[in-house]
């Protein structure tokens, strides 16, 4: 029997598939789980009629089992997808051509334009484990999966699909007494904290998740608003011209372009700005908007975001110039660099030069970021998008697998990646194979000590300390709203693991009261005290 709601979840975690070949990954999904069956079926259509157990008609699958979508005019394929419970569906080509994501059954039904059939307990004859199973008591083991975001949303009255959302994010904020924005930031991981009796650092980790799981199995509730955060100062101006993007910088842009007074940089502000400068509005500050910012504040526009362009934005801002509408050069051709004759780390399976870097000119690395690639697609898969000017313009210094594997993408040495902005200039950087989708982003034991042996070795070579100063989630990184690298990656353990493989100093030389004569040297006092003797004679 297949575990239904794990194979719904591995549907979601898939990226990058092909289009219209639902029944192929979402057999796929079941066969992850361990399903096996004999035969092949051309069809979802066809599908639908080879598994038994059908409920025609119901449109209230449980959550783990198939629901089927039959043929329509000019097309006899059929459709299928995997249900999350609470009329929600895991579904391929959702909500564009190769993407795979959630929707309800009715908006799924929208928008392929075929009649629904209904739901089977097998999937081509295998039967489904759909049966739902106590979620108490969770695992406390700090990992937020599946099982812990279903418990929450049934502590909080929400649909139980296993997926942390907008809706099941509103429902915390609005019972925690935070602004209801459907995002997880730092002023609601603050005060889901200070809710759950931890430290209220704004960083939701293995022990704040640990404290959360506790918190269900005690069968306790989130009632009313924690302590209040502190009141934004009256004013903000003039901001210290430093660089850092924190919530100040923040407060200052959301009071000049009239939205939000929270000091928080989410999809509501930077909507905003990419309104006022001309950007693609999408809610996300990625080379685009980064250089429409860039054109507005008269620096470079490379389309990272780093102390230069920060430094000035905030000139900008103290002396109250508005944001209005630019035009930004055409992004330069990319550079094409020689193959390296060898990696620079000597751990590397693999090793080339991405376009998607330059020159650090002189300045010295002293940081070490580590991101996830929000993927769970082979390490093959990722070297070709990093190895290629993408989308998103940009490589990190290595790549790292689940499997442990490193595969060298920018020459650290001379040169900076393009991750995490300008701040890359003083940084080496790493993206990792996730093991797993949303909301847990799973990241192995391998790939965890091989970013530890990277942390190790770079801290050597550039001469950097080995502590959580100095080696960074990207979500750490001045100005950067994101939550990467995701809730599973242990920066802490990475600290202690690379302390572990780190080179020990030499040991000192004991003084044991010798001190040692050149022969030479003692030869010449010899020679003199024999020549002052001989002269007394």
């Amino acid at each position: 029997m297949v575990n239904g709601r794990a194979a719904a979840q591995t549907l979601l975690s898939f990226r990058n598939i092909d289009a219209g070949m639902c029944l192929h990954y979402v057999w796929q999904a079941y066969k992850a789980h361990g399903a096996r069956v004999n035969g092949s079926w051309p069809t979802a259509y066809a599908g639908w009629f080879a598994s038994p157990g059908k409920h025609e008609g119901d449109r209230n699958p449980p959550a783990g089992v198939p629901v089927w979508f039959g043929p329509r005019a000019g097309s006899s394929a059929g459709d299928v997808v995997i249900s999350l419970g609470g009329g929600r569906v895991a579904a391929t080509d959702y909500p564009g051509w190769g993407q795979v994501g959630s929707c309800t059954i009715d908006e799924r039904q929208a928008q392929i334009g075929r009649p629904y059939l209904g739901w089977t307990e097998t999937i081509l004859g295998v039967p489904i484990d759909f049966a739902d199973s106590p979620l108490l008591p969770l695992d406390t083991d700090g990992q937020w999966g599946a099982r812990t975001t279903r418990a929450l949303q049934q502590s909080l009255g929400v649909a139980d699909d296993g997926e942390m959302g907008p809706q099941t994010i509103g429902a915390l904020q609005r019972a925690l007494g935070v602004p209801d924005d459907g995002e997880i930031g730092p002023v609601t991981a603050s005060a889901l904290q200070r809710a759950l009796g931890v430290n209220a650092d704004g960083d939701i980790g293995p022990q704040t998740i640990r404290a959360l799981q506790e918190f269900l199995n005690a069968g306790r509730k989130f009632q009313g608003a924690p302590p209040a955060a502190p009141a934004a100062p009256a004013e903000v101006l003039p901001l210290t011209v430093d660089g850092e993007w924190g919530p100040r910088t923040t407060l200052a842009l959301q009071r000049a372009l009239g939205v939000g007074d929270d000091g928080q940089l989410g999809p509501i502000t930077i909507r905003a700005l990419q309104t006022a400068i001309g950007a693609t509005v999408d809610g996300a500050i990625g080379p685009d908007t980064t250089r429409h910012l860039q054109a507005l504040v008269g620096v470079e526009q490379d389309g990272q975001l780093g102390p230069i362009t920060i430094r000035a934005l905030q000139e900008h801002l103290n002396a109250r110039r508005p944001f209005t509408r630019t035009e930004v050069q055409a992004p330069a051709a990319p550079v094409t660099y020689p193959q390296p004759a060898a990696a620079t780390y000597p751990g590397a399976s693999w090793w080339g030069h991405s376009p998607n870097s330059s020159p650090r000119n002189g300045t010295k690395v002293d940081r070490f970021v580590v991101h996830h690639a929000a993927t769970t697609a082979a390490p093959e898969s990722l070297r070709e998008r990093f190895m290629n000017a993408n989308d998103r313009s940009v490589s990190p210094s290595w790549l790292v697998g689940a499997d442990g594997r490193v595969e060298e993408i920018v020459p650290p040495d001379g040169f900076r990646p393009w991750t995490t902005g300008q701040f890359d200039l003083r940084a080496v950087t790493v993206e990792t194979q996730n093991t797993s989708g949303d909301p847990a982003w799973g990241i192995s034991e391998a790939s965890h000590e091989a970013i530890a042996k990277l942390v190790a070795w770079a801290a050597d070579r550039y001469g950097f300390p080995i502590d959580r100063e100095h080696v960074i989630g990207h979500r750490e990184v001045p100005g950067q709203a994101t939550a990467c690298p995701g809730p599973s990656m242990n920066l802490d353990r990475i600290v202690e693991l690379a302390r572990g493989f780190s080179k020990p100093a030499p040991p000192t030389p004991e003084d044991d009261g010798v001190i040692e004569v050149p022969r030479s040297k003692l030869q010449e006092a010899f020679d003199w005290l024999k020549g002052l003797l001989g002269a007394r004679s």
